[in-house]
């Protein structure tokens, strides 16, 4: 069982009282101050999709920078009914990465997790993913001596609303705004489709559609009068952001919401997506023939994009069918020149970008099936550097996966930072077990030295200790690295039980690392055969037995160590392999190193993904040759989103986890 392939990858609910005790980062805190326009929309219902409470909010936050809010707006219920007067306060958290913990407005008892972008400025997206809510938030800034006149040019929108806060009645639109700066739209073309209107593609238009725009940039657009049978129609409150790039909506009485970002100014190419992006949305997944569970859900998550055609997402997806997981997956498009991506590229999303590049709004394929009706805002990143020994923010990952920021880390987990001035040379590891200062640097978590594999002046690869777990209280994992006897900044990231990830040739898109059971390293001129027991390696299953201690010692050949997690899988681009496992732990004598022996199923295609699953995630970016001669090519994995979903609602996954297991700290 031993790899011969180590050298590549080492070169390249309400949580538990103790975890009140950790503090989210709030180093950036002073990222969101003054007044923000908000739009939330949350559910809550039973495993059968049922909605069983529902409350909307939209009105103004003002943040005071330094971890507090007070709100002032409108509420929409189920419970109280409509346009119910609201103030409240509550407090906030912004990492010096952007990432965000707030506590929410229509539910006060639950925290939003999101992120902070550069575009608005500094408008930020989140998601109640760690309780039972199922919901999203959106918050721009607001400006000032704003008129009809601040409102002009193009913009690209979408929209997405439960009519009676039902799920079987939602609907889905995109449409393009174009403003003389004068109060008036004009006709507005309506694409989209809903659940209660024949889960059909519906091309409508609204007539003279109007606008008010005043004070910080609040106002009303009027799509019309209301209307059973359009897919946008009535008036909204509507919002500008204090750049002009972002407009924000919903009306008052329902449970909707729109956004829109400001159209390209000039032919979009592959480059336009370039960078990490943080995001949010909310989803619903309707099978109109009955066969089915009807799936609500929502997630927070982040991009990032290569500029080249390819990006790797990670979405914390929350549902009402099922509890919370992590989903990463990586996708390759091309970006037509008006900004869109469709989804016909094999992902159940269409993408528009806007505000040169630097937002993105994502709406579901409802021509699928089932349709998914979906609406996510994606916001870039705020762009960081920094001097001396600087760790970047957003440059902790997954060295198997590369899953962007967003995505836990796990114990026992090979982890790579990026920086500059991270080691003043190239080293690398020497011998077991693993140092904890090699070539004078040392990297804390948590103040826990970290067992180190190579250090350079831009890049470090680390051991996650075992004990950086949520099952040992730990939620959030603070990094700082220390190369000879000068410290970086810190940079909190999340935690997480297990991290699946597929070690790939090249990094985490490309060929997964396996090999056939005599160790030839398999290829597309040496494919894996159907029924063949192979050697994959991965990384982030999470705790073992036996332990191997202390951290950074390699692995025991005798006894083996296993991995804890009962719910291990793989998968082949959907075709499920045999269960149990021959063999989920780590490499016998390699340290960090896990691999999975698993049997390819017979119906696997000729080229695919091999996707991993545990209790806690799900990833879906390398891929593997099969020697199956006539089977279909499989290309893209954005639709396995989607049968992941609908398996986890079968199987009755919702319910409380063990606390402190899989929920973050709120």
């Amino acid at each position: 069982m031993r790899s011969r392939s180590f050298h590549m990858v080492a070169a390249t609910l309400i949580a538990v009282a103790q975890l009140y005790a950790q503090n989210a980062d709030s180093s950036g805190d002073n990222l969101l101050n003054g007044d923000y326009f908000v739009r939330q929309v949350l559910m809550t219902g039973t495993t059968a999709g049922n909605v069983t409470a529902a409350t909307s909010v939209i009105g103004v936050v003002t943040f005071n920078g330094k971890g507090t809010y007070t709100f002032k707006g409108q509420s929409n219920s189920l419970a109280s009914g409509a346009n119910a007067s609201v103030s409240l306060t509550g407090t906030y958290n912004v990492g010096s990465n952007g990432f965000l913990r707030m506590q929410g407005l229509a539910d006060q008892t639950v925290f939003e997790f999101g992120g902070v972008g550069s575009v608005g400025p500094s408008a930020f997206v989140a998601s109640a993913t760690e309780g039972f809510d199922v919901d999203i938030m959106i918050g721009i800034p607001a400006g000032s001596n704003v008129s009809n006149a601040s409102f002009t040019g193009s913009y690209t929108g979408g929209s997405l609303d439960f009519s009676g806060a039902s799920i079987t009645a939602v609907r889905q639109a995109t449409f393009n705004l174009t403003s003389n700066g004068a109060g008036s739209l004009g006709t507005v073309s309506l694409s989209g489709a809903g659940a209660d209107l024949g889960n059909t593609q519906l091309n409508q238009t609204a007539a003279n559609v109007t606008y008010t725009l005043s004070g910080e940039g609040s106002g009303t657009i009027n799509f019309g009068a209301t209307a059973t049978g359009q897919l946008v129609s009535g008036t909204k409150q509507f919002y500008l952001s204090s750049d002009g790039n972002i407009i924000l909506g919903g009306s008052p009485t329902g449970f909707d919401f729109f956004v829109g970002i400001r159209s390209l100014t000039s032919p979009a190419t592959n480059a336009t997506a370039t960078g990490g992006y943080y995001m949010a949305a909310f989803e619903d997944q309707v099978d109109p023939t009955g066969k089915s569970v009807n799936i609500i859900d929502a997630f927070y998550g982040s991009a990032n994009a290569t500029g080249t055609g390819t990006s790797l997402f990670h979405n914390r997806t929350q549902s009402l069918q099922f509890n919370v997981y992590d989903f990463t997956y990586s996708s390759q498009y091309s970006i037509a020149a008006n900004g869109t991506i469709p989804s016909s590229t094999g992902t159940p999303y269409q993408f528009a970008f806007g505000a040169n590049g630097q937002a993105f709004i994502a709406t579901g394929n409802t021509a699928g099936s089932p349709p998914l009706y979906s609406l996510t805002l994606g916001l870039a990143m705020p762009k960081f550097s920094g001097s001396g020994v600087y760790l970047s923010p957003n440059g902790i990952v997954s060295t198997a996966s590369f899953a962007p920021n967003t995505n836990p880390i796990a114990p026992g987990e090979i982890i790579t930072l990026f920086g500059t001035g991270l080691a003043t040379a190239i080293v690398s590891q020497p011998s077991y077990p693993l140092p904890t200062t090699l070539g004078g640097v040392k990297v804390t978590i948590n103040g826990t030295p970290a067992p180190l594999i190579y250090v350079s002046p831009t890049q470090i690869n680390a051991l996650v200790p075992m004990a950086i777990s949520p099952s040992n209280g730990v939620a959030y994992a603070t990094f700082q690295v220390t190369n000879n006897s000068t410290a970086s900044n810190s940079v909190t990231v999340y935690t997480s039980n297990s991290s699946p990830g597929v070690f790939a040739n090249p990094n985490a898109v490309g060929a997964a690392l396996a090999e056939h059971a005599n160790y030839v390293p398999i290829s597309a001129s040496s494919p894996a055969n159907p029924n063949e027991t192979i050697i994959l390696y991965v990384g982030g299953l999470g705790a073992v037995s036996p332990a191997v201690t202390p951290d950074g010692t390699p692995a025991p050949a005798s006894p083996l160590s296993t991995v804890n997690d009962q719910d291990v899988h793989v998968d082949f681009s959907g075709a499920l392999a045999a269960s149990p496992l021959p063999f989920a732990g780590l490499t016998p004598l390699f340290a960090g190193l896990y691999q999975i022996n698993v049997t390819v199923p017979s119906s696997a295609g000729s080229n695919v993904y091999v996707d991993i699953g545990t209790s806690d995630g799900y990833t879906s970016e390398a891929t593997m040759s099969i020697n199956s001669s006539g089977a279909a090519v499989v290309t893209a994995t954005g639709s396995s989103k989607m049968a992941i979903m609908q398996r986890m609602a079968r199987n009755s996954l919702r319910g409380d986890k063990k606390a402190g297991l899989q929920l973050r700290a709120r």
